[in-house]
């Protein structure tokens, strides 16, 4: 059964669903909830798909100037919301997300309501390197010093800003990162569905991104990695019933807020599995040091 839906257009999809809902952590590791990401991903999707198939441009060009506007736009976004404050900041992103829907539907070289074809180009292989490369470096973002900066910020940002730290700085720096890796995804979408339109980047885009890093859990970035690839199979595997997906979605909600409020992976369970997996290693290497005859041997 499994085997029926894992199709080069499924792994395409769960790929670019892994990269949306860890370009949604990465603000919210900074204490930023942010309903706006639609408009980054559509904003990715849509510079990139104009470049190669109106303009003729290469891919790799392509890629890097929709990651880029998606990261420019995410770190404006973050600055005019900073003018508010908690729920009102995220509500003025998911204005200004609308405001890019309604500038897409408002371009007739991208065929304005209707939305317009894209070259496909991407590969399932493309896909996944581009989500192995963003995962290896937000592991790498959560243990620097950066990433405790974020943590600290996140937990009190009156203290971080009372210790001298840039709050503003920071957030706007997490909202970047966030929004390249949205373009990203953007970029990888209209490569892979091929077809893209303005609907295609409405605020339930941002809630599925939302729902994934709630279910999957928000203390790390495998919460979301394991969120995304939770929920990418079940509506798969529910796809018959494609009007009752809000249905499900508030279920889970519910059920995960009421069950496992801090989601499926916390960062205790990641810590776990860490010390299960050195135990593991250590035993080996004990057992490789007894099997080799020259093992506590000085050799000349």
């Amino acid at each position: 059964m499994i085997e029926s839906f894992l199709t080069p257009l499924f792994l395409d999809l769960l790929g670019i669903n892994i990269l949306f809902a860890v370009s949604w952590y990465i603000p919210s590791a900074c204490g930023q909830y942010s309903f706006g990401h639609c408009g980054l991903i559509g904003l990715g999707a849509y510079l990139s798909g104009a470049m190669t198939t109106l303009m003729g441009l290469p891919f790799p060009l392509a890629m890097i100037a929709g990651m880029v506007i998606s990261s420019l736009a995410g770190m404006l976004f973050s600055a005019i919301g900073l003018k508010s404050k908690d729920a009102y900041a995220a509500i003025m992103t998911l204005a200004l997300a609308q405001i890019a829907v309604v500038a897409f539907k408002a371009i007739p070289a991208t065929g304005g309501v209707m939305g317009f074809l894209v070259t496909p180009i991407v590969k399932p292989l493309m896909v996944w390197i581009g989500v192995l490369v963003c995962l290896v470096f937000t592991y790498r973002l959560e243990n620097s010093r950066l990433g405790r900066t974020f943590e600290a910020i996140k937990m009190s940002n009156k203290v971080s800003a009372t210790l001298g730290l840039n709050t503003t700085y920071f957030k706007v720096l997490a909202f970047g990162i966030g929004g390249a890796m949205a373009g990203l995804a953007g970029v990888f979408y209209a490569h892979s569905i091929s077809w893209i339109e303005p609907q295609s980047f409405a605020v339930w885009l941002t809630v599925t991104a939302f729902t994934y890093v709630l279910v999957g859990g928000s203390e790390t970035m495998w919460g979301s990695v394991g969120g995304a690839v939770l929920l990418t199979f079940l509506l798969e595997f529910v796809r018959f019933a494609t009007a009752w997906r809000l249905f499900i979605y508030g279920i889970l909600i519910i059920v995960v807020l009421n069950f496992r409020p801090t989601g499926l992976i916390t960062r205790g369970n990641v810590h776990s599995v860490g010390r299960f997996f050195s135990r593991i290693h250590r035993l080996l290497l004990r057992r490789r040091g007894k099997g080799d005859p020259w093992s506590g041997c000085d050799h000349a």
